[in-house]
């Protein structure tokens, strides 16, 4: 018989306190109860918790949790969170698993002598988007503006690559950006 594959992408923001988080992988061979578990995730120190849960044709999505430390709205899963950088560890898994299943190599170029590599590891040379998107204050211009990628990216052109690929380390939204 074989295995079904269910995808779950889970974001506790605003952590406070995280243990490792053993519910995945304790919930089974059964229908593991998603909501109960982004509870747990909440109870163990998370402010909040979203999830989405994608199993074939099928898809669920939850939330746990507040909107702020101490109080707030309940949190929703269509409701709208700061997550930052989080989400570059996500993709950075994926980008690894698809290296690993081979349809990708840390090696290949993405153009302009930059890698896969140099993306994930920050060491590309690519302009930072954001440099003219907060004020003098670290607060951004346009907070609840959404942005498309071909949006960001044009936010870096005329800007100087800051230094040759693989040279040195230069943390930088842009390299996860998917090209428009």
């Amino acid at each position: 018989m074989k295995a079904r594959r269910a995808t779950a992408i889970v974001l506790a923001g605003l952590i406070v306190s995280m243990p490792a988080a053993p519910a995945l992988a304790d919930a089974g061979p059964r229908e593991p109860d998603w909501q109960a578990l982004l509870d747990k995730v909440v109870d163990s120190g998370a402010v909040a918790a979203i999830a989405e849960v994608r199993d074939g044709g099928k898809t669920w999505r939850g939330a746990s949790g507040k909107t702020r430390m101490g109080g707030g709205e309940a949190a929703t899963a269509d409701g709208r969170f700061r997550i930052g950088s989080v989400t570059k560890s996500f993709t950075a898994a994926v980008v690894l698993q698809l290296v690993g299943e081979g349809e990708l190599s840390l090696s290949d170029s993405v153009g302009s002598g930059v890698t896969v590599r140099h993306l994930l590891q920050h060491t590309s040379g690519i302009p930072e988007y954001s440099t003219k998107m907060f004020d003098k204050w670290g607060i951004p211009k346009e907070r609840f503006r959404t942005w498309s990628a071909r949006e960001l990216v044009a936010k870096t052109k005329g800007l100087p690559r800051e230094f040759r690929p693989g040279t040195e380390f230069g943390y930088s939204n842009t390299n996860y950006l998917q090209p428009p």
